[in-house]
């Protein structure tokens, strides 16, 4: 009987096109030459995600639906295992990050068809270098620009986002969140004034940036976007202004979601501008004719304890009731 290895090399392609993550990983563990069969023709992956949370310290991976794999600092090295065994293989003297780091250059480097989701998270308590692992991570993104359909984020600062959205492929990017790491203080401000320069924000359909305020000088680069979910500690109705008439020219742009702890102007300011609302239990609303379109623009002003909000969306007009005609105003 002929061993594996010694198949020929159509046969063996075969068989790794029909292999999924896991198993391509078990043979390139068989033997040498099947190690270096696979690391030469190089196999799409197809994985549906890759999702990594970073502790103190252990790091977990999630590549897909079939496997998810911890990393664990042991005083004598690193510890791996499947979480759902949580047996560990100890790897002696090893460092924490150059092992996940192998991992997941031999998985970023395989990766050929469009991924769904990369997910970054942070979990941390303790002194880790954040910056360091960003960077280590760009640079495997850098050799292998990954094309994914969504990338979600928890990032401290422009730089770490900048280090992994400008390495992803633009033509395939269609969401992007970024999230505040810090859960028990949620908040503070995040600069966005180079990512909106990315030719990977250009092409973005969807955005949310729930957890950090972000400055209204930039509201005008988010019209082109399909959806969005924003946060402002502070926003001056001209701001909110310049962003309705930004919206009423986009052609993409379907509904815009913000949040705001202080909106520099009064009621009439905002009656003014957009008109006689109609009053509702949560807030107000108002609707607005867009140019050359048969759609409207819907507005819904709501106040709350802490935050308040205004959200802009696109919408038929049939679904507007007849005594609602009058509060529709031609911009």
């Amino acid at each position: 009987m002929t061993s594996l290895d010694q198949m020929p090399a159509v046969v063996l392609n075969l068989v790794l096109e029909n292999c999924e993550f896991r198993e391509i990983v078990v043979l390139r563990k068989v033997c040498k030459s099947l190690r270096n069969f696979i690391d030469s023709t190089a196999p799409d992956l197809k994985l549906p995600c890759i999702i990594l949370k970073v502790y103190d310290s252990n790091i977990t991976i999630n590549y897909g639906n079939d496997l998810n794999i911890r990393y664990q600092k042991f005083e004598n090295g690193v510890g791996v295992c499947l979480q759902e065994d949580n047996k560990f293989t100890v790897l002696e003297n090893a460092n924490l990050l150059d092992v996940v780091f192998v991992d997941l250059k031999f998985a970023l480097t395989f990766q050929k068809s469009k991924m769904d989701q990369f997910t970054l998270r942070w979990d941390l308590k303790e002194n880790f270098d954040t910056g360091d692992f960003v960077g280590r991570l760009g640079n495997i993104l850098e050799s292998n620009p990954l094309s994914t359909r969504a990338f979600h984020m928890e990032a401290h600062n422009q730089t770490e986002i900048l280090s992994l959205l400008s390495k992803l492929d633009s033509q395939s990017l269609e969401e992007l969140w970024i999230f505040n790491p810090d859960k028990q203080n949620p908040g503070g401000f995040f600069y966005l004034d180079r990512v909106v320069e990315l030719d990977q924000w250009k092409n973005i359909k969807s955005i949310g940036i729930p957890t950090f305020s972000i400055s209204e000088h930039l509201l005008p680069k988010f019209a082109h976007i399909v959806w969005s979910v924003l946060n402002f500690e502070e926003i001056s109705f001209g701001g909110v202004v310049a962003l309705k008439n930004a919206l009423l020219r986009s052609p993409t742009f379907q509904i815009c979601d913000f949040y705001y702890k202080t909106l520099k102007a009064t009621d009439e300011q905002v009656e003014e501008e957009f008109g006689v609302p109609q009053v509702e239990t949560r807030g107000k609303k108002w609707f607005l004719n867009i140019e050359g379109s048969e759609q409207i623009l819907g507005i819904v002003q709501e106040k709350y304890t802490v935050y308040s909000r205004f959200l802009f969306s696109k919408t038929d007009p049939n679904p507007v009731p007849e005594n609602e005609e009058d509060h529709i105003i031609e911009d």
